[in-house]
C-alpha cells in the first residue's frame, strides 16, 4: 500500500495489481501490464523477485523496491486536477478479460463520500478489514475509507483469513470494530467453522456495519450466521447488504444502517420462476439508480426486472485505452447525463435495489429465464458431499434444447458410491424445488472452479473448460442416459 499512496502523493497513475504468487496471478498481471503498458513496477523486493526473468513484458519495466519510497524527499507532492486518474482499477472479469477502469480523483472523492454517508462513519468508528487491497472493496472500502473519514482501520492479510476464518471475527471482537464485512461466503464460511464454547470470549456487540457485498447475498447466510453469533452479541440489523462495482468506483448502494435486511420474492408462478433475493439497500443521494429493459434503453417501472444502469459522480470515465466506451454512454430520454449498463439484472422496490443476477449468466431454457446462482445454492444444499459456494452452473447446446449443467466441487470421501448419490440428489433437488431438469453432473476437486481474484465464479470460463474437457475431475458424475 506504501506504493500505492506513494503513486497519490506524486501524482503517478497507479495499477494496484495481486501479486505473482501463482501462475494464475502471473498470467493476469502480465496481461495487464501488456494491456496498461506501465513504466515501472513498484513491490518489495520479494515480490519483485517474483517476476520471471526474459520475459519481455516485465523487462521493459524499471523495477523499484517499495522501501526506498519511505525514504525522506522521496517523490514530490503535486496537486492533481480532479478529473485525472487517480489509478486504473482492473475488473474482476468473472465474465470476460478484466478491463482498466479510469478511477479519477473525483470518483474517489464522491464514492468515498457516500459511503461515509450511507455507512455513518466518522472518528468513532472502527474498521477490521481482510480483504485485498488490490481490489475496489478492499482498496477503496478497506484502505482509503479510513483515511477519508478519519478513523482508525486495522489490516490482516487475506490469507490469514482463508487459512483460519475466525481469525476475522476475533479481530473484530479485539479491536471493537465497528464496520466490516466481505463477500457472502465469508460469512457462511464463518458460520460452518465456528465451534461455541463457554470460555469463548468472542464478542461482536460494536458491531454496527456487516457489510455483504461482491457475490449474490444468499438470505440462508444471513440467517446461519445471525444464529451462530447472535449469543456473541451479532445483531441482526447490523447486517448492511451492499452493490457496487468498479466502474463506479466500489458502491452504488446499501444500508440504512441498523435496519435489518429485507427479502424479496421476484418471479411468476411458473415451476422455478419465484427466488427470494435480499436487498441490496436503498439507493443513496448523488447517484441516479434505474433499471431498463435488457434488450435497449427503455425504463422499467418500479417491480419489473430489468437491466441497472447508473448515473452520477462516481460513474469513471471509462476504460483504460477506450475499449467498450459504448457502455459508459447509454442515454435516457429526459435525462443529460449518460448511464453506465452495469451487466447486472435487478428491480427496484420500495426504495431497495435488489439485484438478481448477471446479464450474460442468465439460463434461457424452454424460453424461460432462471438464475445459475439459483440452481448452485441448490445444487449445494442437495448434500453434503457439495461445498458450499462451490458449484457452477450453465447450459450448452442440445439436439432439442439447451441442456442444463452443474459442475460441483465435493469433499473427497472412502465411500465409492457417495459421488454417484450427490449427483442424484442434486438432480432430485433441482427438479423439486426449481422444475429443473439437469442434464449432467460433473464432480470435481475442492477449488477447481475458475475465479476471479477476489473470489468471484467464472461460470463462462468453467463452461469453456467442460466443453473442452479441461476441468479437474474428482470422478465422473455423468448424465442421464438417454436425455
Amino acid at each position: 500500500m506504501v506504493a500505492f499512496l506513494a503513486a497519490l502523493h506524486c501524482g503517478v497513475i497507479a495499477v494496484p495489481s495481486y501479486p505473482p504468487v501463482t501462475e494464475k496471478n502471473l498470467a493476469r498481471l502480465r496481461g495487464i501490464a501488456v494491456d496498461a503498458e506501465p513504466v515501472a513496477v513498484v513491490a518489495d523486493a520479494a515480490v519483485l523477485a517474483l517476476l520471471p526473468a526474459g520475459d519481455p513484458v516485465f523487462d521493459r519495466l524499471t523495477r523499484v523496491d517499495a522501501a526506498a519510497l519511505t525514504a525522506p524527499g522521496a517523490g514530490t507532492e503535486v496537486d492533481p486536477v480532479a478529473t485525472t486518474p487517480a489509478f486504473l482499477q482492473y475488473t474482476s472479469g468473472s465474465t470476460g478479460a478484466p478491463k482498466g477502469v479510469l478511477v479519477s480523483h473525483a470518483n474517489l472523492l464522491h464514492n468515498s463520500a457516500v459511503i461515509a454517508e450511507r455507512m455513518r462513519l466518522g472518528a468513532e468508528s472502527t474498521l477490521v478489514s481482510w480483504l485485498p487491497p488490490y481490489h475496489d472493496m478492499g482498496l477503496v472500502g478497506g484502505v482509503l475509507q479510513p483515511l477519508f473519514s478519519g478513523f482508525p482501520g486495522v489490516l490482516t492479510p487475506p490469507m490469514e483469513f482463508l487459512q483460519q476464518p475466525m481469525r476475522w471475527l476475533r479481530l473484530v471482537s479485539r479491536f471493537g470494530a465497528t464496520v466490516s464485512g466481505g463477500p457472502d461466503f465469508a460469512y457462511e464460511l464463518c458460520a460452518r467453522r465456528y465451534r461455541p464454547d463457554d470460555a469463548d470470549d468472542l464478542d461482536l456487540s460494536r458491531w454496527q456495519v456487516a457489510f455483504s457485498g461482491s457475490e449474490p447475498i444468499r438470505p440462508s447466510t444471513l440467517d446461519r450466521f445471525t444464529e451462530a453469533f447472535a449469543p456473541r452479541g451479532f445483531r441482526r440489523s447490523s447486517w448492511f447488504p451492499c452493490y457496487g462495482l468498479a466502474e463506479t468506483t466500489l458502491f452504488v448502494s446499501g444500508g440504512p444502517v441498523g435496519v435489518e435486511p429485507v427479502t424479496r420474492v421476484v418471479g411468476d408462478d411458473s415451476p422455478g420462476a419465484v427466488t427470494e433475493h435480499v436487498g441490496c439497500g436503498g439507493l443513496p443521494e448523488g447517484l441516479d439508480v434505474r433499471v431498463v429493459r435488457q434488450d435497449g434503453d427503455t425504463e422499467l417501472p418500479d417491480g419489473e426486472v430489468g437491466e441497472v444502469v447508473v448515473a452520477g459522480a462516481s460513474v469513471a470515465a471509462g476504460y483504460w485505452n477506450g475499449v467498450a466506451a459504448d457502455r459508459f454512454d447509454l442515454r435516457l430520454p429526459g435525462c443529460a447525463e449518460p448511464f453506465l449498463r452495469t451487466g447486472d439484472l435487478g428491480v427496484i422496490a420500495d426504495g431497495q435495489l435488489h439485484i438478481t443476477g448477471r446479464l450474460k449468466d442468465v439460463l434461457i431454457i424452454r424460453g424461460r429465464n432462471h438464475y445459475p446462482q439459483d440452481v448452485e445454492a441448490c445444487a449445494e444444499r442437495a448434500h453434503d458431499l457439495v461445498r458450499a459456494h462451490g458449484s457452477a452452473v450453465f447450459t450448452v447446446p442440445g439436439p432439442d434444447a439447451e441442456r442444463l449443467v452443474v459442475v460441483a466441487e465435493m469433499f473427497q470421501r472412502k465411500d465409492p458410491a457417495g459421488v454417484a448419490d450427490a449427483a442424484a440428489a442434486i438432480r432430485r433437488a433441482v427438479a423439486e424445488e426449481l422444475g429443473l431438469h439437469v442434464h449432467t453432473v460433473v464432480a470435481v476437486r475442492a477449488r477447481a472452479l475458475p475465479r476471479t481474484a477476489n473470489g468471484k465464479l467464472r461460470r463462462q470460463e468453467c463452461r469453456a473448460l467442460f466443453l473442452g474437457g479441461a476441468l479437474d475431475l474428482l470422478e465422473p458424475a455423468g448424465q442421464e442416459a438417454g436425455r
